[in-house]
């Protein structure tokens, strides 16, 4: 059994140092310049493309971290894609928009959570979507289907 005690160091190389994109478990093991040498061998082995973060557990923190072209050299590690993330976003709001031939819009109204804090609701609003967005999702859901089965 092993020793719960004993720190445990696992190597991720995320793309373009992106949390969102592509990322693969490289290394795990208990030793720690072990660990780096291997993060600092992937990151400079994949030509700069991933930025790889080695992480101690069960204390879950960075012990070191070889950023990827894309970001700044003294980067601390991995970050969200801004720009997949509101992609990602719209793409579910013109999904829905399709589907449903409506859109959720501020209402003006707010309501009180239990744990105090005041949200806005929201109210359906009726869309029609251009043709070219439509023959989009249609396609995307068509692909989707095909691939899922």
């Amino acid at each position: 059994m092993s020793d719960p005690t004993v720190p445990v160091y696992v190597v991720t190389a995320y793309r373009w140092g992106r949390t969102n994109e592509h990322a693969y478990t490289c290394f795990a093991g208990v030793d720690r310049e072990a660990a780096i040498r291997a993060a600092k061998e992937e990151c400079h082995g994949r030509g700069l493309k991933y930025g790889v973060e080695v992480v101690e557990f069960p204390s879950d923190e960075t012990v070191a971290y070889f950023s990827s072209s894309a970001e700044a050299q003294d980067a601390r590690g991995p970050t969200e894609s801004v720009d997949r993330l509101a992609a990602e976003r719209i793409g579910q709001a013109i999904l829905s928009a399709f589907q449903r031939g409506v859109r959720y819009a501020p209402s003006g109204q707010w309501i009180k959570m239990p744990n105090g804090a005041a949200v806005e609701t929201l109210t359906e609003v009726a869309v029609e979507l251009p043709d070219w967005i439509k023959s989009l999702c249609e396609a995307e859901l068509d692909m989707a289907r095909k691939l899922i089965g």
